[in-house]
C-alpha cells in the first residue's frame, strides 16, 4: 500500500499536469479509512508516500506554475529560452530515487511487517462500480489531454513554448461539438489562483525592476567568488531550503528565480541549474505548511507532527546528500552545468 500510494501520487500529477495534489489528500485519506488506521506510525506512513508522490514529482514533472516563472525569470538573460517537457526531469529525476529509498528506510524502521492493517477492497470495488462507464464528455476529455500531452513532446522540436498549450486547449473544450465545457465549469475557476500565480510572477519582474536581484547579487557574489561550483549549488540549495520556511513555492520561485540566475550568471554558472536547484529546494521541507499538498494531507489529522517531520527530515537529508554524492556528477555528466 506504500508505494502503491507513492505510484498512485505521481500518476495523478502525470494526468493533471501537477494538480493531483488537490485531490490526493481525499484519495489517500480514503485509503486509510478502507484500511480502518486510526492516526499512527501507519497512516502517517501511507499518507507520506501518496503525498511526496503527489507533492514531490512537481519538482521533476512538468508543472506549467512553477516553469512559466522560472522560464520568465531565465528569459531575462537567455532572451527566447523555452523549457522542454524533459528539461526538469533531466535535472531532477534523481528525486524518485530519494523518495523510494526514504520509503524504504521507513519501512525498515517502523517494522511494518509486524504492522496490522489489512484493505478492504470490497469498498474500493463499489465506488468503481458506480462511476459506471465513461461518458462521451469524459472520452473527449481524455482525447483533449492526449493532445496536451502531443504538444508538450513536439515542443522541443517546433520551438514553441510548452505553455501556449494550456492557453490554448482550454478553448477547444467550448467549441462546438467537442462541448465539454459550460458556464457553470467557468463560474467554478479558481480565479484566486490565476491571480495569485500572476502576483508571484510580478513578485520576481518587480524585484528585478527596482534592484532585488543586484542588491542580492552584490552580497552573495564577493561571498561566493572563487567557490567552487558545489559549494555555489549547495548555498543556492540551503538559502532556498530556508525560504521555504518564510514563503510558498510560488512565491520563492516568483522572488528568487530572477536573483538565482543573476547570481549564476555573475559566478560564470548556467542559470538554468539556479533556478533547478531552487526547485529542488520547494521539496526540502520540515513542517506542513511549506507546502500545499502537504498541509492538505496533514489537515485530515491522520499524520501525528512528530511522525512528519522525522519523515520530511529524513527525506531533505537523503535530498541533501543525493545531490552531492549522485546528482551533481551527473548533472557534469550530462553537460548541464
Amino acid at each position: 500500500m506504500v508505494y502503491g500510494c507513492f505510484v498512485i501520487g505521481i500518476l495523478l500529477n502525470l494526468v493533471t499536469f501537477c494538480y493531483g495534489w488537490v485531490i490526493a489528500g481525499a484519495l489517500i485519506f480514503g485509503v486509510c479509512k478502507a484500511m480502518d488506521l486510526k492516526p499512527s506510525r501507519e497512516s502517517s506512513l501511507v499518507c507520506f508516500a501518496g503525498t511526496i508522490g503527489c507533492t514531490g514529482s512537481t519538482v521533476f514533472l512538468y508543472y506549467p506554475s512553477y516553469y512559466s516563472m522560472i522560464e520568465t525569470s531565465l528569459q531575462e538573460f537567455v532572451p527566447g529560452y523555452s523549457m522542454g517537457m524533459f528539461t526538469t526531469f533531466l535535472y531532477n529525476g534523481c528525486f524518485i530515487i530519494w523518495c523510494l529509498l526514504t520509503l524504504f528506510i521507513l519501512m525498515k524502521v517502523y517494522k511494518t511487517k509486524k504492522m496490522d492493517g489489512k484493505l478492504n477492497r470490497k469498498i474500493f470495488d463499489e465506488k468503481y462500480e458506480q462511476l459506471g462507464k465513461m461518458s462521451k464528455k469524459e472520452k473527449k476529455a481524455v482525447a483533449m489531454i492526449v493532445l496536451l500531452f502531443a504538444w508538450l513532446f513536439s515542443s522541443n522540436f517546433t520551438g514553441l513554448p510548452a505553455a501556449y498549450g494550456f492557453m490554448t486547449i482550454p478553448y477547444l473544450m467550448f467549441v462546438p461539438g467537442i462541448e465539454i465545457g459550460d458556464k457553470e465549469i467557468i463560474g467554478r475557476i479558481n480565479f484566486s489562483m490565476i491571480f495569485l500565480v500572476a502576483a508571484c510572477l510580478g513578485i520576481g519582474v518587480v524585484g528585478a525592476s527596482v534592484g532585488f536581484g543586484d542588491f542580492l547579487t552584490n552580497i552573495a557574489v564577493p561571498f561566493l567568488s572563487g567557490k567552487s561550483v558545489l559549494v555555489v549549488c549547495i548555498s543556492f540549495m540551503l538559502f532556498g531550503m530556508i525560504a521555504n520556511f518564510f514563503m510558498t513555492p510560488l512565491a520563492m520561485l516568483g522572488g528568487l528565480s530572477i536573483p538565482f540566475a543573476q547570481i549564476a550568471v555573475s559566478l560564470g554558472i548556467n542559470p538554468v541549474v539556479a533556478c533547478m536547484i531552487l526547485v529542488y529546494a520547494c521539496e526540502m521541507l520540515f513542517l506542513p505548511y511549506e507546502s500545499n499538498g502537504n498541509l492538505i494531507m496533514y489537515e485530515y489529522g491522520m499524520m501525528p507532527m512528530k511522525d512528519f517531520i522525522k519523515q520530511e527530515g529524513l527525506k531533505t537529508l537523503i535530498m541533501f546528500v543525493g545531490f552531492i554524492v549522485v546528482m551533481y556528477p551527473l548533472w557534469n555528466l550530462f553537460g548541464l552545468m
